[in-house]
Formats: C-alpha cells, structure tokens, sequence
C-alpha cells in the first residue's frame, strides 16, 4: 500500500513565486522561495493587491493615515483601494482559515505584504512617514498570532 504524503501549505505572496502581479507588471521571482520552499511545501500563492481587484500592471500604491488606521491610496491620481482591500483582508483570513495555514513568506517593502519597515506617511502630500506592516500582512498576523511569517530577505 502506498502512503501519499501531505504537503505542509504555507501562504507566499504571488511575486515571489514568479508570477507577474506587481504594479510594473513584472515579477519579483526568489530562487530560494522557488527551488527550495516550494519543494517542500504546498505553496498557496496570493497577491492582495491584484485579488482586491487592481490590475496589472497598475498605478503603485502607498499607505496613508497611521499605524493602526492605514489607508491604501494610489500615488498618481489618489484612487483610494482601502475599502476594496480591507473586504478582500476580511475574505481571504476566513478562507485561510480553511486551509490550515502553516506559515507565510511576504513579500518584504509591500504596502499590502510588507511585515515590518512599510512607509506609512501621515498624509498624502507629507513627507513625515512612520514605519509599520502592509494592510494584509498585519491582519494576517493578527488573525494567525501563532504562525509563522517571514519576509523572503530572510
């Protein structure tokens, strides 16, 4: 009798496994994420950014407002996504749920995945900036306060 073995599934964000969801339309593909997690794991791509509905490639985006009250603006015309984005949070952490999530590479500097050194300025026309976590790295942290994250600099 064969066993089948089971995966562990981690969350990576989409970049990071080469596929082109960035705001440039480009990738920021990790070999390590690629060659070696991706081996071992079950690796559930997510891209909040292009799953809240942006397209690609899109105008860039940055976080306005403070640490516990973000607001995800788009740099060129002020199109504002935090409705759309706090909807998809919302959404998505349910359906983690689901899938017994064991861990998360982010993706580093990401207003939606950044874990930590994510520009936060106090307005749109400042240049007073405070640091934080992107919109979904946060909540997913919150929501997941025993798993693992990582950023793939690490």
């Amino acid at each position: 009798m064969e066993l089948l073995e089971e995966k562990i599934k981690i969350g990576v964000s989409s970049c990071l496994l080469g596929e082109k969801v960035r705001w440039d339309g480009d990738h920021k593909q990790d070999q390590y994420v690629l060659d070696v997690l991706d081996s071992c794991f079950d690796c559930v791509s997510i891209c909040p950014e292009v799953d809240a509905g942006m397209s690609v490639p899109r105008e860039a985006v940055a976080l306005y407002g403070t640490l516990e009250k973000q607001k995800m603006i788009t740099k060129g015309n002020q199109t504002d996504w935090t409705k759309k984005m706090v909807r998809f949070k919302k959404d998505r952490i349910r359906e983690l749920r689901k899938e017994n999530i064991c861990g998360y590479v982010f993706k580093s500097n990401s207003p939606s995945c950044g874990i930590e050194k994510v520009p936060i300025y106090s307005e749109f026309s400042s240049s007073r900036v405070r640091y934080g976590s992107g919109m979904f790295a946060s909540s997913f942290i919150k929501a997941f306060p025993l798993v693992p994250v990582e950023g793939e600099r690490r």
